[in-house]
């Protein structure tokens, strides 16, 4: 059978105007036939673990949203299909736009603290010190955690070595204080027990003048081994020197003399200026000079 090609060619060439007339009628445009005929892209589906929890499924926007209000943090491991496995988020080619904003303006507010608190302990004495190197070291880990998301290493560090300072300060003002307490409570020690040195040779004196008709001894001397076996109790705890005998004896006196008079008294003094006194009736007490 015979075929006219060319009257063929021109019936289907007529056809295919008609068609196209058609389609513009209708408002559909080849481009537009193509675009129902394409499927759309899947949605990008994210998902965080953030604090020992999995969450999402995120879009890329939510992603991005939660990541400028602090709910999301650059270090947070995240996947979406087509990733090989969880990757931090300031590591997603998708969010880098995003990060290179967060970083130009996310500045550690405890490094800020340490530096505040740090300047402060030298005006309250050292009683923010603490604080400040607490601050100082938890900003200074979370920052080196934060792969490059978090700024303020500087102020962490000045905020450190101020709050230490600030400590050192407080030490040496608590030691300051400290110091003449312990100083007088130790010089009210050896005034007790200088005083109760010569208590002892007070009786001493008198167990003698039992024996040598009321007459107190010449010199402290003959009150050994007789009547004070021990010579240490001559030295007397308030004075530097420990080999000599520390008190003065006022020799000539009898068990009859006035009770007032004084035996025997201290040649060193306290810190006060005061000096240890025995009467001739066994009292005694610390006489300011």
């Amino acid at each position: 059978m015979f075929v006219n090609k060319a009257a063929l060619a021109q019936r289907m060439s007529g056809l295919t105007i008609s068609l196209k007339f058609m389609l513009v009628s209708l408002g559909i445009t080849e481009h537009t036939a193509y675009e129902f005929q394409t499927p759309a892209p899947p949605i990008m589906q994210f998902h965080v673990q953030h604090d020992g929890q999995q969450l999402g499924p995120y879009s890329l926007e939510e992603v991005r949203a939660q990541l400028a209000n602090g709910t999301l943090q650059p270090t947070d491991l995240a996947w979406h299909e087509g990733l090989t496995g969880w990757q931090p988020l300031s590591a997603i080619p998708e969010l880098a736009g995003s990060f290179r904003q967060l970083l130009a303006v996310q500045t550690s507010g405890l490094s800020i603290a340490s530096l505040v608190l740090g300047i402060l302990s030298f005006v309250l004495c050292g009683l923010t010190s603490l604080p400040a190197v607490i601050c100082g070291h938890i900003s200074l880990s979370k920052i080196k955690k934060s792969s490059g998301a978090l700024s303020g290493r500087g102020m962490a560090i000045a905020g450190l070595v101020t709050g230490y300072i600030g400590m050192l300060f407080a030490v040496g003002l608590i030691a300051a204080m400290a110091l003449p307490a312990a100083v007088g409570a130790r010089d009210r020690a050896n005034a007790m027990r200088s005083m109760s040195n010569a208590k002892q040779i007070h009786i001493a004196c008198f167990c003698y003048a039992t024996d040598n008709d009321g007459k107190f001894p010449d010199n402290l001397d003959q009150l050994v081994p007789q009547y004070l076996p021990d010579r240490r109790v001559f030295v007397c705890p308030l004075s530097e020197d420990k080999t000599s005998i520390g008190y003065e004896y006022f020799s000539g006196l009898t068990s009859t003399s006035a009770p007032d008079k004084i035996l025997l008294q201290s040649k060193a003094t306290t810190k006060r200026h005061e000096r240890v006194i025995v009467r001739v009736d066994g009292s005694a007490q610390l006489k300011r000079e």
